[in-house]
């Protein structure tokens, strides 16, 4: 097991704890991904725990939602189903672009919090991520800085954002499908997004 736990230098150490023991007693450890749609990234996260650490050391469920606010993931009671998974480590994909367009700032922060406390009553290590860059964004950039400065300590931020280039640049428009509004990352960009998760579970 020596060369799987070296792999898992990259998480928090609370959540490298809970997933040693619980594979030093012969299960799985539990990773529970909350996070908008079953996309490449998610796929790609997969494959690469599986890849590095064969078929016996994590057990992923993921639980998704389309173009829901956060709250309306409260709503539909998500986080139950969460719960419900009994995780070890939870990475929850914080949908800041959907509360953007949807909802006030102040409803946001608020909602936010409340899925991250129905989550924190599981006692797992909970990683939180935005949702994805877009281009030439004006208001939801400042959002996600907003969102990252408030989280409280006990929760991971996953900078991923610091991976891709300025939002304004042509580096950054080169990322996203060109379907009116830049918002979608296309598959490069979904790329650069993978390759930072991968990079946290998996230390390469």
């Amino acid at each position: 097991m020596t060369k799987y736990f070296a792999l898992l230098q990259n998480l928090p150490q609370t959540a490298q704890t809970t997933v040693e023991n619980k594979v030093k007693n012969n299960k799985k450890a539990v990773l529970t991904l909350l996070v908008q749609d079953d996309n490449n990234v998610t796929k790609a996260l997969k494959t690469a725990l599986t890849a590095n650490y064969g078929d016996s050391f994590w057990k992923v469920n993921v639980i998704t939602y389309a173009q829901d606010t956060s709250s309306a993931l409260l709503a539909a009671k998500l986080t139950d189903q969460v719960v419900a998974t009994h995780p070890d480590v939870i990475l929850y994909e914080a949908p800041l672009l959907n509360d953007n367009l949807n909802i006030s700032q102040d409803e946001s922060t608020a909602s936010n919090q409340a899925v991250l406390t129905a989550l924190a009553q599981t006692k797992a290590a909970i990683l939180v991520e935005p949702s994805n860059p877009i281009y030439n964004g004006k208001i939801y950039p400042t959002w996600n800085a907003a969102f990252k400065a408030t989280l409280p300590a006990q929760y991971t931020y996953l900078d991923y954002w610091t991976n891709f280039p300025d939002g304004a640049s042509d580096a950054m428009k080169a990322l996203v499908v060109d379907d009116g509004n830049y918002r979608t990352l296309n598959e490069a960009g979904q790329k650069i997004w993978s390759y930072a998760l991968i990079k946290t579970f998996t230390t390469k």
